[in-house]
């Protein structure tokens, strides 16, 4: 690892999962201090010395010696590993006696001119670019708090059967999951819209119970019919007798 020089982080990091753990912020920034700058063949080997190629922002190590570095232990060190390459800040390559981590973006964090220099507008570019990954994160993070809200609709669906007795609350919670996911819809409270969801099928239900409906009636013991538009709890009556509807208009 060179000593010379400097790298670029941007102070939006403190919006990244990284920066929320001293150990993984320290870590992150050791990496990038521990990339090759330039190109290079070094020797590497705990026991037969052999020749290994370092490119631009790379990182050639083990977990063994990385961990006595940070001072964590292997497993410590092959968690975190596996968490910035699944966030693809990295790549990792295990060879049989040495561990191979590129960093990804690395331009973000440095340029190709000694670290000494005055950073330029191609190293601004560069910063913009670690911004773009930072928002990118940023929504993810929203993407999570959609699933998170939905999560607890469905731990609350309990509280909304009583709230909503005539509605089918599950078999609509299931409807309105496989409209958002059909429709792409994004909301910042997913709580609200399902109750406003509630409310239009209890309305629906509602006007289904008074829907009006036209019978012909007939008297059974004078055989006389009429015609009616009624609700379907009234009936009506002939002969002090309750007439029978035996057609529907």
């Amino acid at each position: 690892m060179n000593g010379n020089g400097w790298i670029k982080i941007h102070r939006d990091i403190k919006e990244h999962w990284v920066f929320q753990r001293d150990d993984y912020f320290k870590a992150w920034i050791f990496l990038l201090l521990r990339a090759n700058h330039q190109y290079r063949k070094t020797l590497f080997s705990d026991v037969i010395p052999e020749i290994v190629e370092i490119h631009r922002g790379e990182v050639v190590t083990s977990l063994k010696n990385l961990g006595k570095e940070l001072g964590w232990s292997p497993s410590k060190v092959r968690r975190f590993l596996f968490k910035l390459e699944k966030d693809n800040m990295i790549c990792i390559k295990d060879e049989k006696k040495w561990t191979h981590l590129s960093i990804n973006n690395y331009e973000t964090y440095q340029d190709k001119r000694h670290g000494s220099e005055t950073p330029t507008k191609r190293e601004r570019n560069a910063g913009e670019n670690n911004i773009r990954m930072i928002k990118k994160d940023k929504n993810e993070k929203k993407s999570l708090s959609q699933k998170e809200q939905l999560l607890k609709i469905k731990e609350n669906l309990g509280d909304l059967k009583k709230k909503f007795p005539s509605v089918n609350v599950q078999l609509e919670f299931d409807k309105m999951q496989d409209w958002l996911l059909s429709s792409g819809k994004r909301y910042k409270n997913y709580g609200a819209f399902f109750n406003n969801w509630l409310r239009k099928a209890n309305e629906n239900h509602v006007n289904s119970e008074n829907e009006q409906i036209f019978y012909t009636y007939k008297c059974p013991q004078c055989g006389k019919e009429r015609k009616k538009q009624r609700f379907k709890d009234l009936y009506m009556t002939c002969c002090d007798t309750k007439m029978i509807p035996y057609k529907e208009n």
